[in-house]
């Protein structure tokens, strides 16, 4: 119970080098008043000021280069990979795989990937096909996107204005 219960050995370090430079700046305040007496000279007094400025001016940065005291600069270089096999023939199979991943990144997969499924899911016109795999079998772009035709079924004829709608709305309540 002899120290506050806030005390840390970082804040009062940090108070203490704070309460130097308000003594700094407390000697120098007495330094400029007993230099000047009762004398009012605009330019001496813009001298006092630009010196009080550049003493503060240098706490701060000095408590800037304290707060990155611990920081370093490093050249952000990414650390290779390191994998670990137990032996020889693990190695050939781990760069057989990376060599194939190299490759197919590189455009060898080409645009039979894009195409879709060589073997569907289901058989081809039958219920469980239309319900899971509506698109199996569609054709695609080269960028693999579905092409779509909407047919003339899919589309009304019948347009409603805003009031018909309301209507039909209310009616169908």
């Amino acid at each position: 119970m002899s120290q506050p219960h806030f005390y840390q050995p970082e804040k009062i370090e940090k108070f203490l080098r704070h309460w130097q430079h308000r003594l700094g700046l407390e000697a120098l305040k007495v330094r400029q008043a007993m230099e000047s007496g009762d004398v009012n000279d605009p330019q001496q007094k813009k001298a006092q000021e630009a010196e009080l400025s550049a003493y503060i001016e240098s706490c701060y940065s000095y408590e800037k280069e304290r707060k990155l005291a611990g920081v370093f600069v490093t050249d952000h270089k990414p650390v290779p990979k390191k994998y670990l096999t137990t032996n020889e023939e693990e190695d050939q199979d781990f760069y057989e795989y990376q060599q194939s991943v190299a490759a197919y990144n590189a455009g060898g997969a080409g645009e039979a990937a894009l195409s879709g499924a060589a073997t569907p899911r289901y058989e081809q016109g039958s219920l469980m096909q239309r319900i899971g795999d509506p698109f199996a079998g569609a054709p695609r772009d080269a960028d693999g996107a579905l092409v779509y035709t909407v047919g003339d079924a899919e589309l009304t004829d019948r347009k409603l204005d805003n009031e018909e709608h309301m209507k039909e709305m209310y009616a169908q309540m």
